[in-house]
């Protein structure tokens, strides 16, 4: 239908709320207006079609342009274009899927910032650390002090407007804005609980309010401002439009977002946003675990759409944990997933979970842009340490192998948990860290200190550790130090003796627990410079040298004989399952569990006796009579676990990447050991290094000693 129709049709409701015909043209209203503003909502609301009435094509567009001549009293197409120049603050420029922005590390103040290429093009960053990326969500940072350094925003952003409160728009507006915005949260709120009519009104009604909003947020830092406060101080509103995902249409919600994301560049605006954000993230994990539907997170996403524009705000999101219990919020998303996907031993059942895996990566992603913030984990050492031990306990020993019963279906997601357990282990490098960055180990003469933070990781670990092998008592109370009686197996004086047969019985090679111990134990030994036993005996009150290494090396050497096995061929070839977790976790670039491993195996050995560490070993690899005079082999894999057993002892003996090497030294060792059977290409070596040894700024001239470089033109025939 062509405008006029929908213009006679709200001059026809016009008259019926009693406006004079005189008034009855967009000049008109304005002068009815001023002879009483008293008549600003009654006028606003008459202006819209009632439900009753079936609103035509545009006329909701027609009824913002007769909303915008109250808004400014004049012309809006005139008020608009004579506007005082000026520069926005912030430029909130918009990722649309994988755009391409700018990283600057001497800028930046966080991992997460980044700006767009024309704001990039436009400031000076000559000689600084700055890479090209990609993002699939989120908005420019320059010109916002919290994320971005005033030196490196663009000539646009430069300076900061502060518009004029007194300006007569603003005046005028207020009033019409807030009557609007009363009338569209009426409507969300009819449209949850009425039917398709209520909806599809709702729908439309939104789209154009959407529409008008952005314009006017995107012309203009004051108009931006006078939206932002109206639609804070619309009770309930902000509640609404975040729930809106699941109550309009798709393509309204994308532009309602894009408006969120526009007025996210006012900082009073972010916090209340915040705020409403954080009730709305676990309703929502809610629904997806309820209807056990994954893509659910792909058809509502405000969460990956805005978690980073507010976890990653230095000035917001410590505040949101100590004032609203943000991390307490994450915390039983997470562990909520994990409840839901868990089998009866309380572990992680790869079938379950994968159902369940963006989400899951979702939750532990926001939970590490949290954390990276410098006070928050001084307040996990305080409230959630045992509860994040717990959430480690769910993929302790999860989707294990079994000779000769292992189902390979779910094959496709087997990678997944990998992943989820490298994404908990930057959590986890967090903690470490945050244990030590604000109180140093303290050196007194000879002797060393732990922080306080450190002695609690490192209790609440073992205890975790305990309780996951059934030893721990956990009905047990009391003093720190009466609990330390209660670590079970750790605190025994002798030797245990502990019964596993890997031919026989499951083994898992996901063991986070051990993990986090060996992050805490390799973060002590490089700040304590080494050879001072006496700092982890502190760490490890309550626990016996005996007890400790028996119980301790105990996982790590099932996944190395599991592996072994598996590289031997005892495990049959059909196994898919087993073989590709075998692959995974030898995988240096996959997998971190194989260096912790080794280094918890060398730990345990220096406060083991000797003969029964190796003991230990030989019977784990099912060697134990292969010392004795006997010549006859015991199977015919006996060799190769023979050579597999000595390449361990000899790992342990003089692998030194955690514990005496540099990361250059380490570096050097591993390209040696991998040329050693063979030759490679760039891609090849780098592919098989771990993380921390790739970031190293040496690698071309170190490769480069111990490597000849041959054009691979010459091999061509």
């Amino acid at each position: 239908m062509d405008s006029s129709s929908s213009f006679n049709r709200i001059v026809q409701r016009l008259v019926l709320y009693g406006v004079p015909e005189k008034y009855l043209d967009y000049q008109g209203i304005v002068a009815f207006v001023k002879e009483d503003n008293s008549r600003i909502r009654g006028l606003v609301s008459s202006i819209f079609p009632t439900h009753e009435e079936v609103a035509e094509d545009n006329e909701f567009q027609e009824c913002m342009i007769w909303i915008k001549w109250l808004m400014f009293e004049n012309d809006p197409a005139d008020s608009l274009e004579n506007l005082p120049g000026g520069r926005h603050d912030i430029c909130g420029s918009i990722w649309c899927n994988e755009d391409i922005c700018y990283k600057c590390r001497t800028c930046e103040f966080n991992e997460t910032s980044s700006i767009c290429v024309s704001c990039f093009e436009s400031g000076d960053h000559s000689g600084h650390d700055y890479s090209v990326t990609h993002y699939r969500g989120g908005c420019c940072d320059c010109g916002d002090v919290t994320k971005w350094k005033p030196e490196g925003f663009c000539s646009k952003h430069i300076h900061m407007i502060h518009p004029l409160r007194d300006e007569p728009v603003a005046k005028s507006m207020v009033p019409v804005l807030d009557a609007l915005l009363t009338i569209w949260k009426d409507n969300l709120s009819d449209s949850i609980s009425g039917g398709s009519e209520n909806y599809h009104y709702a729908n439309d009604l939104s789209g154009a309010t959407v529409e008008m909003l952005l314009q006017l947020s995107k012309q203009s830092q004051t108009f931006r401002i006078l939206i932002s406060k109206n639609v804070v101080s619309s009770a309930g509103l902000l509640e609404f439009l975040i729930k809106s995902e699941r109550l309009l249409g798709k393509n309204v919600v994308t532009k309602l977002h894009e408006l969120l994301l526009d007025l996210l560049r006012q900082h009073s605006f972010k916090y209340e946003f915040a705020k409403e954000f954080i009730k709305y993230y676990p309703s929502l994990v809610d629904i997806i675990i309820e209807e056990e539907e994954d893509s659910l997170f792909r058809k509502y996403p405000l969460l990956s759409k805005f978690s980073m524009q507010i976890f990653s705000t230095p000035a917001l999101t410590p505040r949101l944990v100590e004032e609203h219990n943000l991390l307490t919020i994450l915390f039983t998303c997470l562990e909520d997933i994990f409840v839901a996907t868990a089998g009866e031993d309380g572990r992680l059942e790869m079938a379950k979970w994968s159902y369940f895996y963006q989400i899951t990566i979702r939750v532990v992603e926001d939970i590490k842009l949290v954390i990276s913030h410098v006070m928050v984990p001084q307040y996990m050492f305080r409230d959630l340490l045992r509860t994040w031990f717990k959430l480690l306990s769910f993929l302790q020993g999860m989707n294990g192998s079994k000779r000769g019963t292992n189902v390979n279906d779910g094959m496709d997601h087997m990678h997944k948990i990998f992943e989820l357990v490298r994404f908990i282990g930057n959590i986890n490098s967090i903690l470490v860290g945050g244990a030590f960055d604000n109180n140093d180990l303290l050196r007194q003469e000879y002797k060393v200190e732990l922080p306080e933070s450190a002695m609690c990781l490192a209790y609440e670990c073992l205890r975790a550790i305990v309780n996951w092998t059934r030893f721990y008592d956990s009905t047990s109370t009391g003093s720190q130090s009466q609990q330390h009686f209660h670590l079970g197996i750790l605190n025994v004086l002798e030797w245990p003796d502990i019964v596993y047969d890997v031919n026989t019985q499951e083994v898992s090679v996901h063991s986070p627990l051990h993990h986090f111990l060996f992050m805490l134990l390799h973060n002590i030994l490089k700040r304590c410079g080494g050879g001072n036993f006496d700092v982890f005996e502190s760490m490890l009150v309550g626990c016996r040298p005996h007890g400790f290494s028996s119980s301790i090396m105990e996982h790590p050497l099932q996944v190395r004989v599991f592996c072994a096995q598996v590289c031997t061929g005892m495990w049959s070839e059909d196994d898919i399952h087993s073989m590709l977790s075998a692959h995974w976790y030898l995988n240096a670039r996959l997998s971190e569990g194989l260096e912790s491993d080794l280094f918890l195996l060398q730990f345990c050995a220096a406060y083991a006796p000797p003969d029964l560490y190796v003991a230990r070993i030989l019977g784990r690899f099912g060697l134990s009579e292969y010392l004795s005079l006997n010549l006859e082999k015991s199977s015919e894999y006996e060799p190769d676990l023979v050579k597999e057993m000595l390449s361990l002892l000899i790992q342990v003996l003089q692998e030194r990447r955690f514990c005496g090497l540099t990361i250059p030294q380490s570096l050097r060792s591993a390209l040696v050991c991998h040329l050693a059977s063979g030759d490679a290409t760039y891609s090849q070596l780098r592919g098989s290094l771990p993380c921390d040894l790739l970031e190293c700024d040496r690698f071309q001239e170190i490769l480069n000693t111990v490597a000849n470089h041959s054009d691979p033109t010459e091999f061509r025939t």
